[in-house]
């Protein structure tokens, strides 16, 4: 039978536009429920009403900046600022203008991102270096042809020398207070002089359950917030910069650390807190990551693969016990993306898996060694089979019989320690899933993809305790708008503890103890 040409060109019209039909209404479906967590959906915060800025060409959000007079990556007398900015800024007129008691010194800002890895988050990270006086006691910023300048003021950055250096992403909504614990405890006992936790927010006690390695120098706590800039600033670049900041601020806490003690570690670790890093070659940390410096002496990262690991823990703080958690972890030979420890003489800007901008390449650590991503169940084991071996064969685990934290005696003073029915964990987690999966799908060009951070969803409300940061800014512009920059009032966030549960933003309208 002979089947016209005409009706089988017919059916083919109507198969492909029943397809492309069904595939636009999956993607429909998958963008405008990707966010769903109960009612979780996409939002615009918008809780401080902020300044005009309408008519800006160039605009900042200065975080901190830096004056190394030596350094081991920079010429003598650099200044490095570091602060967010539009993806779409060209900065190629900056003037930095530095004085002392007896000269003034004018030099050109030399600008970049600080890494070009966060498609779609387009609220960047970047940094700026310029040369400047001896010592210089004011800094300011200008453009060509302007007569006024913007006082930038500058740190110095920590020089004790240490080993290693240990940077965590910032807590969020943080909850996990056994993790935190674990990961501090498993690092001091391996020898890491210094760890630097950044907090956004952290429910109940969770800070205060860390004190004790604060006390004994071995932790530093530093408050980082995310403001909210205004609705003007939302409507003239067409997104909220606080929902285009690439995985809730990490990336540009990484810098403020990393800056701040290059000049003081020979390694800087840069992990999450669920992520320890086994030492294999040698007892210390210091030792395995000495041990691939000499095979590697000019490498400007050592990339560590992650192996998925299993352990089980308590809920309550009255049953924890360091110990048994740690002999509890289970090691798979299941490998997700690594993360790096860096080296600051080879770097000059990380990212959360490997370098921003480095002089040298990364040496891929073998698998024999390796971080773990360490998946946590609270009073009941995993329902897994893939374990290869545990971490009682890999280290000896005697070094975690004495504590930093006396945990019989915490137990009977911090009794706002978080347990699973607060859900903040899951919320995130499923934000971040779902984020990640509209990433996986065909792109329309009538759809603007979300920055994978999660702060585009939108946080269940608790009415629970929760320590926060806080910050004043204030605007100052020069040349007509030509050049305005968006300056904290403090070097460092205020910390507050609120009663309607955690948040970022502008706080006021959230209950204060």
């Amino acid at each position: 039978m002979n089947i016209p040409i005409r009706y089988c060109v017919r059916l083919f019209k109507r198969s492909i536009a029943i397809a492309v039909f069904w595939s636009f209404i999956t993607y429909v479906c998958v963008v405008f429920d990707v966010f769903g967590y109960n009612n979780q959906k996409v939002v615009t915060i918008v809780v401080n009403g902020g300044s005009k800025v309408s008519q800006m060409e160039e605009l900042l959000q200065f975080h901190t900046g830096f004056y190394y007079k030596t350094s081991t990556f920079y010429a003598n007398n650099t200044a490095v600022l570091i602060y967010l900015a539009d993806h779409r800024q060209n900065s190629k007129e900056w003037t930095c203008s530095s004085s002392n008691m007896t000269s003034t010194m004018e030099s050109n800002a030399i600008i970049s991102r600080a890494t070009n890895f966060s498609e779609h988050c387009y609220w960047m990270t970047h940094i700026a270096r310029c040369l400047t006086v001896d010592n210089p006691t004011a800094f300011r910023l200008t453009v060509l042809n302007a007569t006024e300048s913007i006082t930038i003021p500058l740190e110095r950055p920590d020089r004790k020398p240490r080993g290693v250096v240990s940077c965590f992403a910032p807590m969020f909504f943080e909850q996990r207070w056994q993790t935190i614990a674990m990961i501090h405890e498993m690092n001091a006992a391996w020898g890491v002089e210094l760890q630097v936790h950044y907090v956004q927010s952290a429910v109940g006690d969770t800070l205060e359950l860390l004190q004790p390695f604060v006390d004994r120098g071995l932790l530093e706590i530093r408050a980082l917030d995310i403001p909210d800039l205004g609705i003007e600033l939302t409507k003239k670049f067409g997104y909220n910069p606080a929902q285009a900041t690439e995985a809730r601020h990490q990336v540009i806490s990484h810098q403020d650390c990393f800056f701040r003690y290059r000049e003081s570690a020979e390694f800087i670790i840069i992990t999450d807190p669920d992520e320890p890093l086994i030492p294999t070659h040698g007892n210390t940390i210091y030792s395995e990551l000495k041990h691939w410096k000499r095979i590697r002496p000019f490498a400007s990262a050592f990339m560590f693969p992650r192996k998925i690991a299993y352990a089980v823990t308590s809920e309550k703080i009255d049953n924890f016990s360091l110990q048994d958690t740690v002999r509890s972890i289970q090691i798979t030979d299941l490998e997700v993306v690594g993360k790096s420890v860096y080296n600051p003489r080879y770097t000059e800007t990380p990212w959360i898996h490997w370098p921003g901008l480095n002089v040298t390449n990364v040496f891929n650590i073998p698998s024999s060694s390796c971080l773990l991503h360490v998946d946590y169940s609270y009073d009941r084991p995993h329902n897994i089979t893939s374990f290869t071996r545990k971490l009682s064969d890999v280290v000896d685990l005697s070094v975690f019989n004495n504590t930093v934290i006396n945990y019989a005696e915490t137990a009977k003073t911090l009794r706002d320690l978080p347990d699973h029915t607060v859900d903040y964990a899951i919320a995130i987690g499923t934000c971040k899933k779902r984020l990640h999966i509209l990433y996986q799908y065909p792109r329309m060009s009538t759809v603007s993809l979300p920055c994978t951070t999660a702060t585009s969803c939108e946080m269940p409300i608790r009415h629970i305790n929760c320590t926060m940061t806080l910050r004043q800014y204030r605007k100052e512009c020069i040349l007509y708008n030509r050049l305005c920059a968006i300056l904290p009032n403090k070097v460092q966030a205020d910390f507050f503890k609120g009663t309607k549960g955690c948040a970022w933003g502008n706080l006021d309208h959230y209950g204060k103890q």
